[in-house]
């Protein structure tokens, strides 16, 4: 579980908007999938200390441009359900170690 989870979690979301937008789906090329989730990552990492950021990819696919502004509350949307996932894991955890945590 980690931040690389939440990127392809990002990474099935623009991937999909790019493809309904312009026909082409960058998810299965090698070389699309690599450009769009290093800026994903870019982004995430701004979005770590702002409210908002922008994702840019010149020419992702077929000449044809990604960019898009995204907030911090709709990335935090996003990825509520794999928080859940996450603190039932660590609590499920804590609770077969014995230890106790406040």
């Amino acid at each position: 579980m980690g931040a690389r989870q939440i990127d392809f979690l990002l990474f099935e979301l623009f991937g999909g908007e790019f493809n309904k937008k312009y026909g082409c789906d960058p998810r299965p090329n090698i070389r699309c999938r690599l450009r769009l989730l290093d800026a994903i990552e870019k982004m995430r990492k701004l979005l770590s200390s702002n409210k908002e950021a922008d994702i840019h990819c010149d020419s992702l696919m077929e000449d044809e441009d990604f960019h898009k502004h995204f907030k911090r509350t709709d990335l935090e949307d996003l990825i509520g359900p794999f928080i859940e996932r996450f603190k039932t894991c660590v609590s499920e955890s804590l609770a077969r170690s014995g230890l106790k945590v406040d």
